[in-house]
């Protein structure tokens, strides 16, 4: 019996002695993990879903205790949203990274999101590097996507706060987060993510496809925390589908819009025409939601001739310059270029999809991309791991098209076009 005692003294002191460390969760509804921080770290609860370990110098010092840190206005150096009466009304555009082009700015624009789609941070750092260097207004750095490549999950959100953390995102006045596909049960990190970003001084800016993300399966829990958090300072929906909309898309999807009139971030909207913004304010207002801006999707830029090949990595890296890689004038269409219409349209190794008969893209053919001991995947390739790493030939990949570039991974060859080689069709879609 004694030695039963001991064992569970021992074993609760085994417990008692775990500790979270720096930036890591400490606490949330849900939470099983450590509950204590490291020394010189203290437990700073945000919401019901999480608690943070941050450094005790980063809160204003006082002997209350750590539940009351956190009234209904946050406590400073991470302000919460200001009331929409005290904002000047938002007026942004998406600035997209894939066109080599800056787009046309609509009238009085003070702020700009440089659009990727990428959920990996370091394209979407790469991608995004050239946009906005000479604008004057707040500069957002996106992160998310309407398909694959901008799917949420805890990983690559925690590769995001890293980079927050380093100062990687140190020109970027705020992180537009595209929530439109995700894993479930993400709310949390989320909200950690949110935190994270605000507490180095990031405005936040979240966008939703219509209503809710259609992308999510636990949608209607993702909008029901975003409603509340006191970390969002912007939350905007995507009142189109597929970017050639001559009127805005009022669908929903799960959470109806007057749900939206619950978000304690001032709602901005996404549209693909600033001319399509009074009737976004009227829709809303029948719904008793002050619209306090709004956010374009439009380029209104006319490409006149190809442009060179983005290179988009998974760490920051240069081209390819592999003797292999053919030169000379682009023939097909390049991986992720939109409006193909037959699978000869996009470059060898790749296929023509369509979704959803709403638009077309070139992705990489599914036959080449299961994962295998014996040969490497591509960069772009979403399940890329370590082990796709070090290729020293061509043979290394797993698709045949691919090749293997100086610094060891598997691309496919730059010399392509990022417009259609047919009629060019602008179904977009996020």
């Amino acid at each position: 019996m004694m030695l039963l005692l001991q064992f569970i003294i021992l074993l609760g002191a085994s417990h008692a002695q775990q500790f979270q460390v720096k930036w890591g969760q400490c606490g949330g509804k849900t939470w099983t993990g450590p509950t204590a921080c490291e020394s010189g770290l203290d437990c700073h609860y945000q919401s019901q879903w999480y608690s943070q370990c941050i450094p005790a110098t980063n809160l204003v010092p006082s002997p209350v205790p750590t539940s009351v840190l956190m009234p209904s206005a946050p406590v400073a150096p991470f302000p919460g949203p200001v009331p929409t009466n005290l904002l000047s009304p938002m007026i942004s555009i998406y600035d997209w990274t894939w066109d080599g082009q800056d787009a046309v700015l609509p009238p009085n624009v003070n702020s700009l999101v440089a659009f990727s789609g990428w959920s990996n941070i370091d394209n979407a750092l790469s991608e995004s590097a050239n946009i906005g260097n000479t604008f004057r207004g707040d500069l957002y750095l996106s992160y998310g996507g309407g398909n694959h490549n901008g799917r949420l999950t805890e990983t690559n959100l925690a590769s995001l706060n890293m980079a927050i953390a380093d100062g990687r995102l140190s020109r970027y006045a705020g992180i537009c987060y595209d929530v439109e596909e995700g894993d479930t049960g993400l709310s949390s990190a989320l909200e950690a993510s949110f935190f994270i970003a605000k507490s180095h001084g990031k405005k936040i800016l979240v966008t939703t496809s219509h209503s809710a993300p259609y992308g999510m399966a636990d949608k209607i829990t993702v909008m029901e925390n975003l409603f509340t958090s006191d970390n969002i300072d912007y939350l905007s929906p995507q009142l189109y589908t597929t970017g050639w909309e001559t009127e805005n898309d009022y669908d929903w999807d799960g959470v109806s819009w007057e749900k939206w009139a619950l978000s304690k971030a001032s709602v901005v909207v996404s549209i693909n025409d600033h001319k399509l913004y009074a009737d976004a304010q009227a829709f809303f207002a029948e719904k008793g939601i002050t619209v306090a801006g709004y956010i374009q999707w439009k380029q209104n830029v006319v490409h006149t001739a190809p442009l060179p090949s983005p290179t988009p990595t998974l760490i920051p890296t240069t081209a390819s310059t592999s003797s292999k890689v053919p030169s000379g004038p682009a023939k097909c269409m390049c991986e992720f270029t939109i409006g193909c219409t037959t699978d000869s349209d996009c470059c060898a190794g790749q296929t023509c999809r369509s979704y959803g008969n709403l638009w077309t893209q070139c992705r990489e053919n599914p036959e080449y991309t299961s994962v295998t001991e014996s040969c490497k995947n591509t960069v772009t390739y979403p399940g890329l791991t370590f082990k796709d790493f070090g290729c020293t030939s061509d043979n290394d990949c797993c698709n045949p098209s691919a090749k293997c570039g100086s610094d060891s991974l598997c691309r496919f060859p730059d010399s392509c076009s990022h417009f259609p080689m047919t009629k060019r069709r602008k179904n977009l879609r996020r």
